[in-house]
C-alpha cells in the first residue's frame, strides 16, 4: 500500500524488527515512536538508516501496563542516531537498563543532528 503522506508512525512490541530501504521513500514521515524494544535488546547504528527526515524520535519505554525495566532498551550503539541529519527531538528516557554506555553514543552522535530537544530522565 502506498503510504507516501504518512506523517507520524507509533509501533508498540517491537521483536526484532527491521526497517527496509522502503521507508526511505516515506518523505512526509517526520515523527516515529518505537516501543517495547526491550525485545532486541540493543539498538543497532542501522536501525534508522532508512528513515532520513525524522524529525521527532521517541524511543522512551514509558508505559502504563507493563514493568518499565521490562521493556527497556538495554543498549544503544554508537552512529544510531548520526545520520538522521533533521533529527530535532529525542526522548530516550525510562531506560533505566541503557546505562552511561548507551547515553555516551547517544550524545555522541546529537552533534551531528539537527537537536533541540533531548529527553533522557529515569536512565
Amino acid at each position: 500500500m502506498d503510504l507516501s503522506s504518512l506523517k507520524k508512525l507509533t509501533i508498540d512490541g517491537v521483536k526484532n524488527v527491521s526497517f527496509g530501504s522502503q521507508f526511505s521513500g516515506l518523505h512526509n514521515l517526520t515523527s516515529l515512536k518505537v516501543t517495547g524494544l526491550a525485545a532486541r535488546g540493543t539498538i543497532q547504528k542501522d536501525m534508522f538508516q532508512h528513515f532520513p527526515f525524522i524529525r521527532f524520535l521517541d524511543l522512551s519505554s514509558r508505559t502504563v501496563r507493563r514493568y518499565i525495566e521490562d521493556f527497556s532498551v538495554l543498549a544503544i550503539e554508537q552512529e544510531t542516531i548520526k545520520n538522521l541529519s533533521h533529527l530535532e527531538v529525542l526522548d530516550i528516557s525510562y531506560n533505566p537498563r541503557l546505562g552511561l554506555c548507551g547515553f555516551r553514543n547517544v550524545t555522541y552522535d546529537l552533534s551531528f543532528t539537527a537537536i533541540q530537544i533531548f529527553k533522557a530522565q529515569y536512565l
